[in-house]
C-alpha cells in the first residue's frame, strides 16, 4: 500500500493543497464539484481523522500539473483512485483552483482522572473536537458543568466539573466549609456536618461506628477512617442528625443514603457536646523514580502525608499496600529508600499478614500505631514495587522505527516514525493504559509510488 497523496503549504500536517503522486510527478486536485465525500476521502488516505474544512486560496498557486477534476466520492473509499473523475490531465481548471482540506487529528493520551469524576469518552479514537463527558460520582452532585474537547494539536482541553460537598468535616480551629470539590485533598479530620436543605447540620455519637466513619471518609475520596472521637472539634450549631438502629450497611456511597433521623427533644437525649468527629486517612506511593508503580509508601493522617517505616514484615506489607492501590499482590518488591527531611513518620510498628484489605487493617492495637508521632525511622521508610498490568510488547512498524520507548506497563509510552520516503499513519505516540490495552491506533508506514494505483 503507497503513499500518493499529501497535503502541502498548510499551516500544520494536518491541512493544506491536496496533491497527488501519478507517473512520478505530483500534481493538484481541481475544486470543479469538490465536496464533504471528496474531503472525507483525502482525509483517510492521508492517514489522518475527519475533514473540518475545504477552500481554495488563489495566493498560494503551485507550479507544474493539475491530475484530478470533478471528482465524484462516494466518502467511503479509501482512496481517490476509487472515486469518479474526469482523466488524469483531462482539466479546465487554473492553480488558483486547487482545493485545500483540513483534517482533524487525534488525541493519544486520556483525559488526567481525578477523584470524584467520571469521564467518558465520546469518541474512540478521539480527534480533533471529540468531546468527553465529565460527571461526577455518585454521592456529589454536580455544582458547575466540566467539559473536554480534543484541540488541534492533539491535546485535551479540560475543565473540570465542581461536584458538591454533602458531607465536609469542620475544624473550629480554622478551616472552612467547603461547597464543592474538584479532585484535591481537603481537610481528613473534623466534626461531621452535613449539608441537607442548604443547611449544615451535625451528627450525634450515639450509633455513629467505624462503618459510619468509612462511608464518610470514603465520599470525601480518602481512603478510610482511623477513628471516632466525640466533642473534639468543638460545639457544632443548628440541626442534629442520629444514626438509626441499622445505620450504613458499608457500601453506600454517600452517608444520606445510610439510616438517618433528625434528633428532636422526643427522641434523644443527643445535644451538640455530643457531635461526633472522626479522623480520615489515605493512601499513596510517592514516586522515587520514572515508574508510576514504584515509590515510598505515604499515609495521609493529620491533614500531613507522613511516612511508613521499614521493618521486617516489609513483604506482607508492600502485599497489602499494591493491592489496596489496585496493582495486585503477586511479584511485589520492597525496598528501604531515604527518609525525608522533616517528615512524620506515622506508623512505625506494623504486622500485615498479606490477607488484609487494607494497611490500616494491619495496624497493632498496642506499641506505636498510627498518630504515635515519630521524626524519623530507624532502618528508612518503606517502598514498594508493585507489579502492572502490561502491555503486549509493539513492534516497529516496517519501513520505520521505534525512537523512544519506556516500557510495556502502566504509564509507558512508545513513540514511532518512518523511514525517510515513507509516511507514517495511525499513532505516532502511544501510552500503555491501566486496562492492559495502547492508546491510540496502530502505526505503519506507507511508501510513496511512482504511480497513481
Amino acid at each position: 500500500k503507497c503513499s500518493n497523496l499529501k497535503l502541502s503549504d498548510g499551516d500544520d500536517r494536518f491541512s493544506g493543497r491536496v496533491e497527488v503522486l501519478y507517473n512520478g510527478e505530483w500534481g493538484t486536485v481541481c475544486s470543479d464539484a469538490f465536496d464533504a465525500n471528496d474531503a472525507a476521502v483525502v482525509c483517510r488516505q492521508a492517514g489522518y481523522g475527519q475533514p473540518l474544512r475545504y477552500w481554495t486560496d488563489p495566493s498560494h498557486r503551485r507550479h507544474g500539473r493539475i491530475w484530478l477534476d470533478n471528482l465524484q466520492c462516494h466518502g467511503t473509499e479509501e482512496t481517490l483512485s476509487e472515486c469518479q473523475s474526469n482523466n488524469f490531465r483531462q482539466t479546465n481548471c487554473s492553480h488558483s483552483e486547487d482545493i485545500f482540506v483540513e483534517c482533524t487529528d487525534f488525541c493519544d493520551q486520556n483525559i488526567e482522572p481525578v477523584k470524584f469524576v467520571n469521564i467518558t469518552y465520546d469518541a474512540t479514537p478521539s480527534y480533533t473536537n471529540s468531546t468527553a463527558t465529565l460527571t461526577c460520582i455518585e454521592g456529589h452532585p454536580l455544582v458547575e458543568a466540566g467539559s473536554a474537547i480534543c484541540d488541534r494539536n492533539g491535546s485535551w482541553i479540560v475543565k473540570y466539573p465542581k461536584c458538591a460537598v454533602l458531607v465536609h468535616l469542620f475544624d473550629d480551629s480554622g478551616s472552612t466549609r467547603a461547597l464543592f470539590k474538584s479532585g484535591d485533598v481537603d481537610i481528613s479530620r473534623g466534626r461531621v456536618e452535613l449539608l441537607i436543605r442548604g443547611k449544615w447540620n451535625t451528627v450525634c455519637n450515639q450509633g455513629f461506628g467505624m462503618k459510619e466513619a468509612n462511608v464518610i471518609c470514603n465520599q470525601l475520596g480518602l481512603n478510610g477512617a482511623h477513628r471516632i472521637i466525640s466533642g473534639h472539634y468543638g460545639v457544632g450549631s443548628g440541626e442534629i442528625v442520629a444514626v438509626r438502629s441499622r445505620g450504613c450497611v458499608g457500601n453506600e456511597r454517600n452517608f444520606l443514603d445510610c439510616a438517618l433521623q433528625p434528633v428532636t427533644a422526643n427522641n434523644s437525649n443527643c445535644s451538640h457536646a455530643e457531635d461526633v468527629g472522626i479522623e480520615c486517612i489515605d493512601l499513596r506511593l510517592v514516586p522515587v523514580d520514572s515508574r508510576s508503580n514504584a515509590g515510598r509508601i505515604e499515609v495521609y493522617f493529620n491533614n500531613q502525608w507522613g511516612q511508613v517505616c521499614y521493618q521486617w514484615t516489609a513483604l506482607t506489607l508492600s502485599s497489602v499496600v499494591c493491592s489496596q492501590l489496585g496493582y495486585g499482590s503477586i511479584g511485589v518488591l520492597p525496598f528501604s529508600t531515604i527518609v525525608p527531611f522533616n517528615s512524620p513518620a506515622w506508623i512505625t510498628d506494623i504486622n500485615c499478614t498479606g490477607s488484609e484489605e487494607s494497611l490500616f487493617d494491619c495496624l497493632p492495637t498496642h506499641g506505636n500505631y498510627l498518630g504515635k508521632f515519630s521524626v524519623g525511622c530507624s532502618y528508612g521508610a518503606a517502598g514498594v514495587v508493585c507489579p502492572t498490568i502490561e502491555c503486549e510488547i509493539l513492534l516497529p512498524p516496517q519501513n520505520g522505527r521505534i525512537i523512544r520507548i519506556t516500557g510495556h506497563s502502566n504509564n509507558d509510552n512508545t513513540t514511532f516514525e518512518c523511514f525517510e520516503n515513507f509516511t507514517l499513519i495511525g499513532s505516532i505516540r502511544r501510552k500503555c493504559e491501566a486496562s492492559g490495552q495502547w492508546s491510540g491506533v496502530s502505526a505503519y508506514c506507507i511508501a510513496e509510488c511512482q504511480k497513481l494505483i
